[in-house]
């Protein structure tokens, strides 16, 4: 079972349906035999452990290879997810309000200390690209004061590596008003 961000538990879980309705986790989960209940078009979990625990509400849906950003390597489950955050001072005049990519938010820090969090995952984009919609919410002061815009721009899954990335926000570059791009 895999959990998508936004889930409080978003993850892995392996295991392996022994009937249509139970399901054997492996064992370094530490976690019993499970009933899937479906309810019209939720399902949730009843622990096999003498509980009738209530584990949550999942919304059945289209799996998608690498959703959850797991590839399988000689026979290991390699992860591959990133997360990400914006390196940017907001003590000038300009100030980034919230940076998003593929609707994540992303943290926004003014210095190069790792802040990523599990909880922001870069999401796997769409098409065959994996194309991803960057949209930075900034203010400032400008010759006709205070304004406020939104810029959006575009980045592949690819830009990102597995684990932590650091990005850095340029303003008045090329054709865009605001670009981002992954810091080395």
């Amino acid at each position: 079972m895999c959990e998508l961000p936004g889930s409080p538990s978003a993850g892995l879980y392996k295991g392996r349906l022994i009937s249509p309705r139970m399901i054997r986790w492996d064992a370094n989960h530490n976690l019993p035999d499970y009933e899937v209940v479906f309810e019209g078009t939720t399902m949730r979990f009843k622990p096999q452990n003498g509980t009738n625990t209530f584990l949550g509400q999942y919304q059945q849906g289209t799996w998608t290879p690498g959703a959850c950003d797991f590839t399988l390597k000689d026979g290991e489950l390699i992860d591959n997810s990133a997360t990400a955050y914006v390196v940017f001072d907001n003590s000038g005049e300009t100030k980034i309000n919230s940076v998003k990519i593929g609707g994540e938010g992303i943290p926004v820090k003014a210095s190069a200390e790792t802040a990523c969090s599990v909880t922001t995952l870069i999401p796997p984009g769409t098409g065959n690209n994996g194309d991803l919609t960057v949209s930075i919410s900034y203010s400032g002061v400008g010759v006709n004061g205070p304004y406020s815009r939104t810029q959006t721009h575009s980045m592949y899954r690819s830009d990102f590596k597995p684990g932590c990335n650091k990005l850095a926000v340029e303003f008045g570059c090329g054709a865009l008003a605001v670009c981002v791009y992954p810091v080395p």
